[in-house]
């Protein structure tokens, strides 16, 4: 009886693991299953601020913001990525803003 226990346990536990394994996460070939689309990327210069603006949060180039006769005020908002306080960059396949 205790050796059908503990071989019905190896079956389940190998079950788990399997279904585990296939999921993508913890695979280095697809890093972007758990990033969000427009957050995606490989490099520093495939992210960009998300707003005109004081922008606080970064996106892919791709998901950009049109700037465009956009005017922005000329003062340094703290917590910004205003007058160099932060910038964004790819940050294990996703982009962020990394305070400077």
């Amino acid at each position: 009886m205790v050796k059908k226990i503990i071989f019905a346990m190896l079956i389940i536990s190998s079950l788990a693991l399997i279904s585990c394994a296939s999921d993508g996460y913890g695979s280095d070939s697809n890093v972007f299953n758990s990033v969000p689309d427009e957050l995606q990327c490989t490099q520093d210069s495939d992210c960009v601020a998300a707003t005109c603006c004081h922008a606080t949060d970064a996106v892919n180039v791709d998901n950009a913001p049109d700037c465009t006769g956009i005017l922005c005020s000329a003062d340094c908002q703290e917590g910004t990525m205003d007058c160099g306080q932060a910038r964004a960059n790819c940050v294990e396949g996703a982009c962020a803003v990394v305070q400077s």
